[in-house]
C-alpha cells in the first residue's frame, strides 16, 4: 500500500455552498435514533422535502452501526449521491467507534470507485465530538486508504479553523501537495 495522497479541503456547512461545489458524493453519518437528521443530512433532507425522514420513519434508515444507504439527490444537486452511514447509538460514539465508521465508509467509497468526495465527520454536526478529535480520527483512518485523491470536509467555519492545523501537519508528514 502506498502513502496517502488525498488533498484535504474545507467547505462551510451551508446548502448553497454544497450545491455550488457540484460534488459527486456527499458522505455523512447518522445515529441510531428517531431524532431528525442534523447537519448536512438535515439540510439535504430539507432540500429533498423530507424524503430521508420518511425513510427513517419507515425504518429503512435506522442509523445502526455500518448501515449504508446510497441515495440520489435529484435535480438540485445534479448527479450527486448521498452516502449515509450509520454510526450506532449517539452515546456510544468515541474515537474507536468513529474510526470503525470511517473505515467502513472509506471501504464503501472504494467499492464505488470514488476518488473524491465531500464528508461531514462522525459526530460533528451534533457536536458530539470536538473538531480536533474528529479530524485526528479521520486523518488516522484515511492513512490506510491511499486511493483517494481529494476529500472536502464540510463543517462550520469555526470548526474548520480548529481542524486546519491538524490537516496541515498531516499533509506535511505525508508530503501531500496543498489543494
Amino acid at each position: 500500500m502506498g502513502p496517502p495522497t488525498a488533498k484535504i479541503a474545507f467547505l462551510p456547512s451551508r446548502l448553497e455552498r454544497l450545491e455550488a461545489a457540484h460534488p459527486d458524493i456527499i458522505a455523512c453519518f447518522c445515529f441510531a435514533a428517531r431524532a431528525p437528521f442534523r447537519g448536512i443530512a438535515g439540510l439535504l433532507d430539507w432540500r429533498l422535502g423530507g424524503a430521508l425522514s420518511r425513510l427513517r420513519i419507515d425504518n429503512f434508515i435506522t442509523g445502526a452501526a455500518n448501515e449504508t444507504v446510497l441515495y440520489p439527490l435529484g435535480e438540485r444537486l445534479a448527479g450527486a449521491r448521498l452516502l449515509l452511514v450509520g454510526a450506532g447509538p449517539r452515546e456510544s460514539l468515541d474515537a474507536q467507534t468513529a474510526r470503525h465508521a470511517l473505515q467502513h465508509l472509506f471501504a464503501t467509497l472504494q467499492k464505488l470507485d470514488a476518488s473524491a468526495f465531500h464528508l461531514a465527520l462522525p459526530g460533528r454536526p451534533e457536536e458530539v465530538s470536538r473538531p480536533e478529535d474528529a479530524v485526528a480520527t479521520f486523518l488516522d483512518a484515511l492513512t490506510a486508504f491511499p486511493h483517494f485523491r481529494a476529500v472536502t470536509l464540510v463543517d462550520t467555519v469555526a470548526a474548520q479553523a480548529r481542524m486546519q492545523p491538524f490537516a496541515e501537519r498531516w499533509r506535511l508528514k505525508h508530503s501531500v501537495s496543498a489543494p
